[in-house]
């Protein structure tokens, strides 16, 4: 098995990366029934106020995952790291990895982290809670 990298995608390199992570991203806007877009997505990474990581698998050259996160205030006033989005394939290869977002978090003066991901990957992080879930439909 390979060693998975972390890569962060800086806004200096977006536009060269973009073309490159488009159709995992895709899948996740479909997958967000209208909440994330692409528009919105690389506007947000442009403007720093969302952070995106790609995990990275040089022995085959591929991008397995991808997450994106944000970093803001609860109404309690605590700083919170919020991963909007985690998805990819062959989870186990690379989930671990959100541990260095957390960490980087951390560093940052969060002090709670939340995660919205797909039912399946959930449970690849027993150290969180399920504290709620959400419930949506069109209107």
């Amino acid at each position: 098995m390979s060693d998975v990298e972390l890569r962060p995608i800086e806004v200096e390199i977006l536009g060269k990366t973009w073309p490159v992570i488009q159709p995992q991203l895709n899948r996740i806007f479909k997958k967000s029934h209208g909440r994330l877009d692409n528009a919105s997505t690389f506007k947000r990474l442009f403007d720093g106020e969302l952070f995106l990581w790609v995990a990275y698998e040089p022995e085959t050259d591929s991008i397995l995952g991808i997450i994106g996160a944000s970093i803001g205030f609860l109404p309690s006033g605590i700083k919170h790291l919020n991963i909007e989005f985690i998805d990819g394939k062959d989870r186990n290869k690379w989930v671990y990895l959100v541990a260095l977002i957390k960490g980087w978090g951390s560093q940052r003066g969060c002090k709670k982290v939340s995660m919205t991901c797909p039912k399946g990957l959930a449970y690849a992080f027993p150290e969180m809670t399920f504290n709620s879930f959400i419930l949506e439909e069109d209107l």
